[in-house]
């Protein structure tokens, strides 16, 4: 779990977002446990949690819809896309948020070696009367593959305040993450 406190505009209190790659909601024990997820975010008092490797209705996971769970033990409003499809289930990513969410993009990440399918979750959030663009994602495990997902999402970047989050699987001093950080702090 990595959680960050950032202030986005300077005359605003500080937001608090966290990011964390739930690995379907398997914890390290082997267990698939909501409630402690829900635990460890909630003790971080955040605005925002932005959640990788989520599971909706797949059996692996006896067909909980995490996000709607995970919404509903949080008190907060969830979006969630698929980026991969399986089983009769849905796997991607989320982000809950007690802000007001006023649009909601997934895009397709490039998968130039034909590996599992990689999305960015876009939401435009309202704070403290302003635009916020938030950016969820999780890069793929090969670094032609990162480059080439960073490059895409550097691409959709605009003027609004944009923050970032996700598994990067990869460094800050990696070639994917260099082509987000030209934009990006």
């Amino acid at each position: 779990v990595m959680a960050l406190t950032c202030t986005v505009y300077a005359d605003t209190s500080e937001l608090v977002v966290v990011t964390y790659n739930i690995h379907h909601g398997e914890g390290i024990d082997g267990k698939i446990d909501l409630d402690r997820i829900a635990d460890v975010v909630r003790a971080q008092n955040p605005h925002i949690v932005c959640l990788q490797e989520v599971d909706r209705n797949l059996p692996r996971t006896n067909h909980m819809d995490m996000p709607e769970l995970l919404s509903e033990k949080l008190g907060m409003e969830v979006v969630f896309e698929p980026n991969y499809k399986f089983d009769g289930g849905d796997y991607g990513n989320a982000i809950l948020t007690n802000l007001p969410v006023t649009k909601v993009e997934n895009m397709a990440l490039p998968n130039p070696i034909s590996a599992e399918p990689r999305g960015c979750l876009l939401a435009a959030l309202e704070w403290q009367g302003r635009k916020i663009m938030m950016m969820n994602t999780h890069l793929g495990l090969n670094g032609q593959e990162r480059l080439a997902q960073a490059e895409a999402i550097q691409a959709k970047l605009g003027n609004d305040p944009v923050i970032l989050a996700g598994d990067m699987n990869e460094h800050i001093t990696a070639p994917g993450m260099q082509v987000l950080t030209q934009k990006l702090k």
